[in-house]
């Protein structure tokens, strides 16, 4: 499944062969205090996104890391199931790596269609519910 967002993401064409993505599954306390640290919010969210791309120093083999919080997606009212948001979060992450971003209301709108389009074709190649 995460092969596949990466593909329709187009973060494939952004990357090389043999780079990895890392995906952490994190509870509310974890995400919480990485969300104070890098950006400065007290609150629990449901993904943040770190781009390693350009930083000396991490292992070049990683270019990034989706950290999803499992809490948060566990309350979300509008949630399919919980694997269908676990997912959903994923997808929003790398899109982040394909540097859209979503603090602007046009680019946030921007970005939801092309999650929603992403989200679409995977619930039709997969039973996204299955997954936890």
């Amino acid at each position: 499944m995460i092969k596949q967002a990466i593909s329709l993401s187009c973060l494939d064409q952004k990357s090389n062969p043999g780079e990895t993505l890392a995906v952490v599954l994190v509870d509310a306390a974890t995400i919480t205090a990485l969300n104070e640290s890098f950006l400065d919010h007290h609150d629990p969210t449901d993904v943040i996104t770190f781009d390693y791309r350009d930083n000396a120093g991490t292992d070049d083999a990683v270019i990034g890391e989706i950290c999803v919080c499992v809490d948060v997606a566990l309350t979300c009212p509008r949630a399919r199931s919980l694997g269908d948001e676990v997912c959903l979060y994923i997808v929003h992450g790398i899109l982040h790596l394909c540097n859209d971003d979503d603090l602007a209301a046009d680019d946030r709108r921007r970005m939801h269609r092309k999650q929603n389009t992403i989200m679409r074709q995977l619930r039709k190649d997969f039973v996204l519910a299955d997954i936890f």
